[in-house]
């Protein structure tokens, strides 16, 4: 689209194309809210600099084809060919880079019914354990963290929208008397 049609550009930037390629965030619902994505390089427990690396000692298997096992097992046949799809583009258009932070996976709601546990007493979980170290974090657990650390977590559940004390499962925690 021409990218002076895109909404929310400063008016001082320019480009000397007249068109820019507008690609919709795959991890934002439609009110903007963030939706839960895990990148390969965690899926596989590797450190940023090793999103390149295949081969580690007692890894599991980070190539192409670990992740099609792991796309396979946890999202099932339909996103595996999607993923099989992606792949293949990717190869026919020299894409390389194609590393281990830049495939990654998607959980709007897929874990409880995936693992075949009722969803409910999944998010009865989730719910109680924010509940649990909220109440410890606010009453000053620091857990012996140096205090630039405490720091950056702090700023971390602030802008954390599972730790919003408006959320449903909060209001339902003070009704129940149970949250402060």
């Amino acid at each position: 689209m021409p990218w002076r049609d895109i909404a929310g550009l400063p008016e001082e930037l320019t480009f000397a194309e007249p068109s820019a390629l507008v690609v919709r965030r795959y991890d934002r619902a439609d009110d903007g809210a963030r939706i839960h994505q895990g990148d390969s390089a965690q899926v596989f427990d590797r450190q940023p600099y090793n999103k390149y690396n295949d081969v580690e000692p007692d890894a599991l298997d980070a190539t192409f084809r670990g992740v099609g096992r792991v796309v396979a097992a946890v999202c099932g046949h339909d996103d595996f060919v999607e993923y099989v799809r992606r792949l293949t583009f990717m190869v026919l258009t020299g894409n390389h880079d194609a590393h281990l932070k830049n495939w990654s996976l998607v959980y709007p709601e897929r874990l409880a019914p995936r693992a075949g546990v009722d969803p409910s007493h999944t998010l009865t979980a989730v719910d109680e354990t924010v509940d649990h170290f909220m109440d410890a974090w606010e009453e000053g657990s620091d857990l012996g963290l140096p205090t630039a650390a405490r720091t950056a977590v702090t700023q971390h559940l602030a802008a954390l929208p599972l730790v919003d004390p408006n959320r449903p499962a909060a209001r339902r925690a003070r009704r129940r008397g149970d949250a402060g």
